[in-house]
C-alpha cells in the first residue's frame, strides 16, 4: 500500500508543515506555567471518561454508516466491514505518516468487501469535501456565541460560514447536473494549469463527480447531508462533555466551538497522529471563552489521550479479529 499512500499529499508540504507544528509547539510549551497544567490534569473526573468512549464509538457508527451511502453499492455491504474499516483507517493516521488513514480506509475496504479501490477513494474525496462545508456552516453559526471575538475574527469565521452554506448548495446542484460540472471543473483546470498537473487535477475533478454518482437519488443526498451535520454535532457533544470532565463549566457552544476550531486546525498537514495541531485548536477555542493556556493544553490532551487510546486499540483488536498484524495488513 506504500505506493498510494505517499500520493495522499505532497511530502514536502507535511515535512513544512511538521516543521511549523514543531516549532510552535515548543514555543507554546517554554511559555507555559507547568504547574498549573498539572492542576488541570487533578481536576479530571474519571467517571466521565467512558461517557467519552461511548460518544467517540457512536461517531465512528455514524460517520461508517454514512460512508456507506457514499459508495456504490454501499449500502449492501455490512456495516462491521465500514466500521472496521473506518476505525482502522484513523488508526493509520495515528500512527503512520502522509495521511496514511485517507487511503488506508478504502485500501482495507477493498480487501474485504467487493468494493474497487479507486471508487473507494472518489467516495473519500466526496466525503472531506462535505465535511469541511459542514464544519465551516458551524462555525459561522457558533462566531456569535464566543465571549471574546476579534472583529476580524468574528467577520472571518461568519465569511466562512456563509462560504460554507454556499458550497452545500452547489454540492447539491453539482449533484443534480454533474456532468456539467465536470466539464465545467475540467475546464476551469485547463486554464490554469498544463501538462501533468493538469491532467492530474482533471482525474481529480472526474473522481469527485464519480463518487458524487453513486448517490442515485436526491433523497439519498439528502441523507448523507443530514448525517453529516449529526455526525459532526455528536463530535461537539463529545468535547462538551470533555468540559465537564476537565471541571469546565462552559456554555453548551463551547463544545461546538472547540469541535471546529479542532477540525480545521487538524486539516492542516503536521505531525503523524494530529500531534500539535489538535492542541493548537483546543487552545485556540478554550482561548475565545476566556480560559488560560494551561488548563486549555491540559484539556487538549485528555481528549486526545481518550481518541487516541481508543481508536488505536480499537484498531488493533479489529487487525487481532482479522488474523491481521499492523505490517500485513498495510501491504498488498
Amino acid at each position: 500500500m506504500s505506493e498510494v499512500t505517499e500520493k495522499s499529499e505532497p511530502k514536502g508540504l507535511q515535512y513544512l508543515g511538521a516543521l511549523v507544528v514543531v516549532a510552535v509547539l515548543g514555543w507554546l510549551f517554554m511559555s507555559l506555567d507547568w504547574n498549573e497544567v498539572a492542576d488541570g490534569f487533578r481536576k479530571v473526573d474519571y467517571r466521565l471518561l467512558p461517557v467519552l468512549v461511548i460518544l467517540l464509538a457512536l461517531n465512528f457508527v455514524l460517520r461508517s454508516w454514512r460512508w456507506g451511502w457514499l459508495l456504490p453499492g454501499g449500502r449492501k455491504l455490512p456495516l462491521k466491514s465500514l466500521l472496521e474499516a473506518t476505525v482502522f483507517g484513523f488508526m493509520a493516521s495515528f500512527v503512520l505518516p502522509f495521511r496514511a488513514g485517507e487511503v488506508a480506509r478504502p485500501w482495507m475496504l477493498s480487501r474485504w468487501e467487493p468494493v474497487r479501490f479507486g471508487a473507494g477513494m472518489a467516495s473519500i474525496v466526496v466525503e472531506r469535501i462535505l465535511d469541511a462545508l459542514v464544519v465551516v456552516g458551524i462555525l459561522g453559526l457558533s462566531v456569535g456565541h464566543w465571549e471574546s471575538t476579534p472583529t476580524w475574527l468574528g467577520a472571518g469565521a461568519r465569511l466562512l460560514g456563509v462560504v460554507g452554506g454556499l458550497g452545500i448548495a452547489g454540492l447539491v446542484l453539482a449533484y443534480l447536473f454533474s456532468a456539467a460540472f465536470t466539464k465545467f471543473g475540467q475546464k476551469m483546470v485547463s486554464l490554469v494549469f498544463r501538462g501533468h498537473l493538469e491532467m492530474k487535477l482533471h482525474e481529480l475533478v472526474d473522481e469527485f463527480f464519480i463518487g458524487l454518482r453513486a448517490i442515485k437519488s436526491f433523497s439519498q443526498l439528502a441523507v448523507v447531508v443530514v448525517t453529516s451535520i449529526l455526525m459532526w454535532l455528536e463530535m461537539a457533544a463529545f468535547y462538551q462533555v470533555g468540559l465537564h470532565t476537565m471541571s469546565l463549566s462552559l456554555p453548551l457552544w463551547a463544545g461546538v466551538t472547540v469541535m471546529v476550531l479542532v477540525a480545521l486546525a487538524v486539516a492542516v498537514p503536521g505531525l503523524p497522529g494530529f500531534l500539535g495541531t489538535f492542541q493548537f485548536g483546543c487552545v485556540g477555542a478554550l482561548a475565545l471563552y476566556a480560559i488560560g493556556n494551561e488548563e486549555a493544553l491540559s484539556y487538549s490532551i485528555v481528549m486526545h489521550v481518550v481518541q487516541a487510546v481508543g481508536i488505536i486499540g480499537a484498531g488493533l483488536w479489529i487487525l487481532k479479529a482479522r488474523g491481521l498484524s499492523l505490517k500485513a495488513a498495510m501491504e498488498r
